[in-house]
């Protein structure tokens, strides 16, 4: 018996995340790479809704959060019962803390 996927909810935060990761990399890398990159993080997500617990448990998230890379970028997010909550979606570079909640 398979287990239900669970379905994504962004953030507001993690939305506008999503949004400037577009716009720098249209910039940056033209349509055609910025839009593959962004399949690839359209594909790790996909993964989280059969699997939540592939990333790391962070401190920096109260409860379960949990952290997982993708290209130059780190998603946190919470599995919270039948969907998958991403609060923020980070350049690798960028000190988390305090960019969280």
């Amino acid at each position: 018996m398979s287990v239900p996927k669970r379905r994504i909810v962004f953030s507001a935060r993690a939305r506008a995340d999503l949004r400037s990761i577009a716009l720098y990399g249209r910039a940056n890398w033209g349509r055609q790479r910025s839009d593959e990159y962004r399949a690839e993080i359209d594909a790790l997500l996909a993964s989280l809704t059969e699997f939540p617990d592939l990333g790391h448990r962070t401190p920096l998230l109260a409860g379960e959060g949990r952290m997982i890379g993708v290209g130059s970028h780190v998603v946190y997010y919470r599995g919270d019962g039948n969907r998958i909550s991403i609060v923020r979606i980070l350049h690798e570079r960028v000190h988390a803390g305090g960019q969280l909640e």
